[in-house]
């Protein structure tokens, strides 16, 4: 809901100024029922948070079997429909999705240590196989070719990637990701302010090039900013509901 208001907002006082504009009920609508350009992740999470409380009784190819075939079979939204958005396949889009969540969910439950897994050189052939089949196929052979189907090999192609974060000592890329949370919330609205700001059109690419930069250090920036202001107890209002931690005092025997 939060942002929800901050988007949908934003998108109506400035709506003279988008692309493809669209009325105020629209925008209010389709952001509340996950079709909004960044709130649509958050509102397919809420909905996983519920959804896994059921799936985790069910087998994982059950789950596999739903998921995958409602997000190929089931058609996208009208264009013309109130609930439309800038993807209106973003439904099937969440069916996709939520084979992962589960997975994650089960990994986390069941107290699985895939860093043991990825060090079999097996594991990881295979894993790499995998990923190189999906990256040919999407690339230069199947472009239109529903997520869904090719989801066996994105799957195999995830302790691929458990082993490359193992190995890359990067502190910028571990900050990034602790607060994945606030870049992945804000850092669209630096790249909006950015391009409403900087209007100027340039035939030479290197000019091109320069602007992209600074669009990708203003997306960068802000979500620090917000970072470093949520580390004196600010704005945490607009990631999370908990409070902060207190640490428990012992008590005397």
């Amino acid at each position: 809901m939060v942002w929800v208001a901050i988007y949908g907002g934003l998108k109506i006082i400035f709506s003279s100024m988008a692309n493809s504009p669209q009325s105020p009920l629209n925008i209010i609508v389709s952001h509340l029922t996950g079709g909004g350009d960044m709130t649509w992740f958050l509102h397919s999470l809420f909905i996983f948070f519920i959804l896994v409380v059921v799936a985790r009784r069910l087998p994982f190819y059950v789950v596999f079997f739903i998921c995958m075939l409602a997000s190929w079979a089931l058609p996208a939204i009208h264009p013309d429909s109130l609930f439309s958005s800038f993807d209106n396949s973003h439904i099937n889009k969440s069916f996709y999705l939520f084979v992962f969540f589960y997975l994650g969910d089960y990994v986390v439950r069941k107290q699985i240590d895939l860093t043991e897994y990825v060090k079999k050189g097996s594991v990881l052939g295979f894993s790499l196989a995998s990923f190189i089949l999906l990256s040919c196929l999407n690339l230069f052979v199947l472009h239109a070719t529903p997520e869904a189907l090719l989801s066996p090999l994105a799957l195999l192609s995830v302790p691929l990637f458990v082993w490359i974060a193992l190995h890359l000592n990067s502190r910028v890329v571990y900050y990034i990701g602790t607060h994945s949370i606030v870049f992945y919330l804000s850092h669209y609205l630096a790249i909006q302010f950015f391009s409403k700001l900087v209007k100027f059109e340039s035939h030479l690419l290197w000019v091109n090039d320069i602007k992209f930069i600074l669009a990708f250090l203003a997306a960068l920036a802000l979500p620090w900013t917000l970072c470093l202001l949520r580390k004196r107890g600010w704005l945490n209002f607009l990631f999370t509901l908990k409070k902060p931690s207190t640490s428990l005092q012992t008590k005397p025997v």
